[in-house]
């Protein structure tokens, strides 16, 4: 059982438990000292990109449950070891050998960013009773981190305290600075359990944020994904850069995303590079998944390159095999008129592409062939194969320069 008591003279509030010594936390102000139980600190640093000047997370008195750094411990010259390369941002204190909390030197970075206690707490697991008890004595639940705009429910770690922040009348679809929902960062932080929670408030799933990017844009689980199409979420939304999230999936190789999506999503929708989800494949498994779903093989983007093309000079040969298995045409040439052979940069895929049908002395606009890319790229294994293939090894490009005038190695002349 949780208690909170305050004296109005005194801008402190008591929180304490059964058998447990009270724990006195200072109000928030800005230019204080502060720290807290230092793991969480790493994390709240890690989870939102901070700056270790822009945390308020204030010094308290000493606590097995929340704080062990004492306030001796804070002020003891002989134990504080700094943190390399954060020499004039902050301290890490030691209490007896062990690191027992952060100083952050206000300074240095003069006004500190704000968080309530509402806040810290939310965000740190296990700790929703204390949640409980701040919301129960008049804490804010919609209450505004300045310059992030974050409130306790963007940063809510469990379902246990994202259910007790709306139960408080915790606003679901409030947006941060960047235009993100607590129903958009909980889907990009993998809280699962949280999305959960929040959909069973009807969040809405389809707020995007600032670059357009809606929670389904940011879904690495299947079952988040699935969680939100089955509550509205639009599969073939576009973000400002016109990827769907068909193509985010893709592109950050989410095999299990890809799979659930494709049973709504059009994987033909292209992003402002005219660029498919094809072209993004980077596994076989997901290449094969698409084309069998009616991705276009050989689809062009704004450059004229087609899938075997990207997948050929990003060295992604699994790809280039499901390609060239479902039709991917091996001489489809780029607007400069380079073909994906002129790409190659293994041995084993050059070798494909020719037995494929490639064409081994093709020019591209500045007369260059593929021995002669390959040559100036010392891609010497490339040469090899395109030699024992009867490549040309006279063909000048536009500055009548041939290969052997390319040659960067002994090897390779």
């Amino acid at each position: 059982m949780f208690g909170l008591g305050r004296d109005p003279d005194i801008p402190q509030v008591t929180l304490w438990r059964d058998f447990e010594e009270p724990v006195r936390l200072p109000t928030v102000r800005t230019g204080d000292l502060r720290c807290v139980y230092p793991r969480y600190t790493w994390l709240l640093m890690k989870e939102f990109s901070l700056h270790p000047g822009e945390l308020s997370l204030i010094v308290s008195d000493p606590s097995p449950a929340l704080a062990p750094a004492t306030a001796s411990g804070l002020n003891d010259g002989d134990n504080k070891k700094s943190t390399p390369g954060e020499e004039h941002a902050f301290e890490v204190v030691h209490v007896n050998g062990n690191p027992g909390g952060v100083r952050f030197e206000p300074d240095h970075f003069g006004r500190l960013h704000i968080f309530s206690w509402l806040h810290v707490f939310s965000f740190l697991p296990g700790f929703h009773p204390v949640v409980k008890v701040l919301l129960a004595h008049g804490a804010d639940p919609n209450s505004v981190a300045p310059l992030s705009g974050l409130t306790p429910l963007h940063i809510a770690a469990t379902p246990e305290t994202a259910r007790l922040l709306l139960e408080y009348k915790a606003k679901v679809d409030v947006k941060d600075s960047d235009g993100c929902t607590p129903l958009l960062l909980a889907t990009l932080n993998g809280r699962h359990s949280v999305v959960e929670v929040l959909v069973a408030h009807e969040a809405d799933p389809n707020i995007a944020d600032e670059d357009e990017r809606s929670p389904l844009h940011q879904a690495e689980s299947a079952e988040t994904t699935e969680l939100l199409i089955q509550n509205g979420a639009e599969v073939n939304a576009k973000n400002r850069r016109g990827y769907t999230p068909l193509s985010v999936a893709t592109e950050n190789n989410r095999h299990s995303v890809v799979k659930v999506l494709l049973a709504w999503a059009d994987p033909n929708i292209a992003d402002e590079d005219k660029r498919s989800p094809l072209h993004r494949a980077k596994s076989a498994e997901t290449a094969e998944l698409l084309i069998v779903e009616g991705a276009e093989v050989n689809a062009r983007d704004r450059c004229g390159k087609t899938p075997i093309f990207v997948a050929t000079e990003n060295n992604h040969h699994s790809v280039v095999e499901v390609l060239l298995a479902n039709g991917a045409d091996p001489n489809a040439a780029d607007e400069d008129e380079r073909s994906p052979l002129h790409r190659a940069k293994s041995a084993e895929t050059a070798e494909l592409l020719i037995v494929e049908g490639a064409e081994v002395n093709a020019r591209d606009r500045c007369g260059k062939t593929p021995l002669l890319v390959a040559t100036e790229n010392n891609h010497h294994s490339v040469v090899e194969v395109l030699l024992a293939n009867g490549a040309d090894p006279n063909v000048a490009d536009e500055d009548e320069r041939s290969p052997l005038h390319r040659a960067k190695s002994a090897e390779t002349a």
